[in-house]
């Protein structure tokens, strides 16, 4: 859309010279976006004839040159972007990028520490500096860079979303690691994934009723209904799944795999064994559905109701679950 809405406005041939620049300079990025990189550099050289200290648009040649392979050219651009706009975020962000994909590490760490000195929230620039951090470096150097960046932006969920995927990983210290989840939690909640990481904590140091709960919960939220959200087809198969059939709402599933997934495969089995016993007539078949649609085989012998098939199918399950997940080999191991 944006390319033909530009043309037609340029076609006008009576707009102001700073209402054509952008015109020209919104059809480049447009332009380029779409794969067309000689003509997005076309406009660009046009947009810049009418005002060559707008930085953005020679940031927006600068990638298509570089897509085109003429890598002097996109770096004589970058080059000259940020003498024009040298605190400029978007610009010393974007060269970073640049840098990295050109494996040009050390310039690229330059970049991203100017654009986290200016806005420590600006995009994913946390993200993007402690990950490259992280492969230039040896796993025992980084912890250090780590605590660096966790005292001075301290408010920054990024830091401490690191902290947490460093700890379950590598460092193993999960007191840090589910200090480092309260903080992130505290900064920015996400209720769902932030009961289910608790869980995940509390269940690999061992308090394992404060992870029933935390997963309990989890699944709670997961299957919360909001008939608001819903046609009345949909609200009708709800309906008879989780108060006909289940006979104990729909959170027995979301909470056995949250079990698996956690490696307590005895509370996720006993999630099974009770939906079998309350379910009614047609849990049995509904429950080897749900396993055989997870790609786990089914013998003909567990739908017939042969307690040791069952049972084979309801393991090879959890142990799927357990594996594709992978929570529990997090962290180390709680013997």
């Amino acid at each position: 859309m944006a390319i033909p809405a530009c043309t037609a406005l340029l076609a006008l041939n009576d707009e102001p010279l700073d209402a054509r620049q952008d015109y020209y300079a919104k059809r480049a990025q447009a332009l380029h976006c779409s794969g067309y990189y000689q003509q997005a550099i076309q406009d660009a050289d046009r947009a810049l004839s009418l005002n060559s200290d707008d930085a953005v648009t020679l940031i927006w040649r600068g990638y298509s040159k570089n897509a085109l392979e003429n890598k002097a050219g996109a770096r004589a651009d970058f080059v000259q972007a940020q003498k024009i706009r040298p605190n400029s975020t978007y610009v010393l962000f974007n060269v970073a990028k640049q840098m990295q994909a050109w494996g040009e590490v050390s310039l690229a760490l330059e970049g991203y520490e100017k654009v986290l000195d200016l806005d420590a929230g600006y995009e994913d620039v946390g993200v993007r500096y402690l990950n490259l951090l992280y492969d230039a470096m040896p796993t025992e150097d980084f912890e250090s860079q780590l605590t660096k960046a966790e005292t001075k932006w301290p408010d920054q969920p990024w830091a401490h979303g690191a902290r947490v995927t460093y700890e379950l990983r590598h460092g193993y210290d999960l007191g840090k690691a589910l200090y480092a989840a309260e903080s992130r939690i505290a900064l920015t909640p996400n209720p769902k994934a932030d009961l289910f990481l608790l869980a995940i904590f509390h269940m690999k140091i061992g308090d394992e009723e404060k992870g029933i709960e935390y997963a309990a919960a989890y699944a709670k939220a997961e299957n919360k209904i909001d008939w608001g959200e819903k046609g009345s087809v949909r609200r009708t198969i709800d309906l008879l799944l989780g108060y006909i059939v289940h006979g104990q709402s729909t959170e027995w599933v979301t909470r056995s795999h949250a079990f698996a997934a956690l490696g307590a495969t005895d509370l996720a089995r006993a999630e099974y064994q009770q939906f079998l016993a309350k379910g009614g007539p047609y849990s049995l078949g509904l429950l080897m559905d749900i396993i055989e649609g997870a790609g786990v085989p089914v013998d003909p012998q567990a739908r017939n109701g042969s307690v040791e098939h069952i049972n084979k199918a309801i393991d090879d399950h959890i142990r799927r679950l357990e594996q594709k997940v992978g929570f529990a080999s997090l962290g180390p191991q709680v013997k």
